[in-house]
C-alpha cells in the first residue's frame, strides 16, 4: 500500500499541503483570466485536490523504475514523458470540469494563459511528486536494510550464545566427574553424596538452560549449590563468604555466569594451597551498573590462563549480549586474586 495512504497522519499532512497548493492555483487562475474569485476557486480547488491523488501514482512509477535500473538520460526522458502525459490528461479533465460548471455560471473563460498555467503547474507538481517519491522509496529501503542488518546481528548473537552455552555443561560435567572419580577410592560416601548433589544441580541448571537471563538471586543459589558439591572434595580447606546486596538480587544476569569464576578460584586458589582459604563472592549495584566479583587467596603470583574455556566463555558471552557495555577484569593484590564482571543493570519486573 502507498506509504501516505497507509498512515492517517501522513495523509492529513499531505492533504493540508495540497489545500495550500490549490489556493495558489486559484490565485494564478484568478489573475490569468481576470475571473471572480468564486469562479476561480470553484474551478481550481476541486481540480487541484483531484490532482493530489493523481500524483500518488508517482510512487508506483518510481517503484517500477527504481534509480539505477535505467541509464540516467533514459530515466529522465521516461519520467518527463509520464509527467507530460499525466498533465495533458489533467488538462482535458479540467476542460470537462469547466463545462460542468458552466450551467451554474461558475466557469472561467479558460483561455491559452490559463491552459499554460495548468500545464506548467501540472508538470511541476508531478515532477516534484516523482522526486519526493524517490526520496520516500530510498528512505524505506534504508530502513529495511537497517532492520535486516539489526535482525541478522541478533540472530548471529543468539547463535553465538547457544554455542557458548553448549560449551558450559560439558566443561562443568568433566570437572565434576573428575572430582567424583577421585573420591570413589578415598571417600565412597562423599562420592555418593557428591553424585546426588550433582544430579540435583543439573536438574536446576537444565530448567534455566534456555533462558537468556535470570534473576541474580537464582544464579546465586545455583552457584552455592555448585560450591556445596565442591565442598565435599575440599572439606575444611574451603570456606565461603557471601556478600549479596539486596538491591542487586532482582537484577538479571546470564545463567551460569558466576560458576566459571568460582571454578577458577577453586582450581588456581584453593586447589593450589595446602591450607585452602576463603572464597569471597560479592554482588553490588552501583547506579546503573551491576558489579559481580569472586576473590580467592593465592600463595604466590600465579600464572592464570586467561584463555581457558571458562574465562574465555565469560568474555565471549558478555561481548555477545552486552557489547562494550559489559567488562571483565582481574587483578592480584596482597595475595588475593579478584575477578570482576561489570554489567549494565537489567531489572526483573515480574
Amino acid at each position: 500500500m502507498h506509504p501516505i495512504l497507509s498512515d492517517k497522519k501522513r495523509l492529513l499532512l499531505y492533504l493540508l499541503v495540497w489545500i495550500g497548493l490549490s489556493l495558489l492555483v486559484t490565485m494564478l487562475i484568478r489573475f490569468a483570466e481576470d475571473s471572480p474569485w468564486i469562479n476561480a476557486a470553484a474551478f481550481a480547488m476541486p481540480l487541484t485536490m483531484m490532482f493530489a491523488f493523481v500524483n500518488l501514482s508517482a510512487y508506483y512509477i518510481c517503484r517500477a523504475f527504481p534509480l539505477g535500473k535505467l541509464k540516467l538520460i533514459y530515466l529522465i526522458i521516461l519520467l518527463a514523458g509520464v509527467a507530460k502525459l499525466t498533465t495533458i490528461i489533467w488538462i482535458v479533465i479540467a476542460q470537462g470540469w469547466n463545462a460542468v460548471l458552466q450551467p451554474f455560471d461558475w466557469s472561467i473563460p479558460l483561455h491559452t494563459a490559463a491552459l499554460m498555467i495548468l500545464y506548467a503547474v501540472g508538470m511541476t507538481f508531478y515532477l516534484l511528486s516523482l522526486a519526493g517519491h524517490y526520496l520516500i522509496i530510498t528512505f524505506e529501503q534504508a530502513q529495511k536494510a537497517e532492520r535486516r542488518e539489526f535482525e541478522s546481528q541478533i540472530l548471529a548473537r543468539e547463535a553465538e550464545l547457544r554455542m557458548l552455552r553448549a560449551q558450559i555443561d560439558p566443561h562443568f560435567i568433566f570437572n565434576s566427574l573428575n572430582s567424583i572419580s577421585a573420591l570413589t577410592t578415598n571417600d565412597p560416601a562423599g562420592a555418593r553424596k557428591m553424585t546426588l548433589l550433582l544430579a540435583d544441580f543439573l536438574r536446576q541448571s537444565l530448567k534455566l538452560a534456555h533462558e537468556r537471563a535470570i534473576p541474580l538471586e537464582e544464579e546465586w543459589r545455583l552457584c552455592f549449590n555448585f560450591l556445596e558439591i565442591e565442598k565435599i572434595r575440599f572439606g575444611n580447606r574451603l570456606n565461603i563468604e557471601s556478600r549479596l546486596d539486596e538491591k542487586a538480587e532482582r537484577c538479571l544476569v546470564p545463567p551460569m555466569l558466576l560458576q566459571p569464576l568460582v571454578e577458577n578460584a577453586l582450581k588456581h586458589g584453593i586447589g593450589q594451597s595446602v591450607d585452602g582459604g576463603t572464597i569471597v563472592i560479592e554482588a553490588k549495584r552501583h547506579d546503573l551498573q551491576l558489579h559481580l566479583s569472586v576473590e580467592n587467596p593465592v600463595d604466590d603470583v600465579p600464572v592464570i590462563k586467561k584463555t581457558g574455556i571458562g574465562l574465555t566463555n565469560i568474555q565471549s558471552r558478555l561481548s555477545a549480549m552486552y557489547g562494550s557495555d559489559a567488562h571483565f577484569r582481574s587483578q592480584i593484590n596482597d595475595h588475593r586474586y579478584r575477578a570482576e564482571i561489570i554489567l549494565p543493570v537489567e531489572e526483573n519486573h515480574e
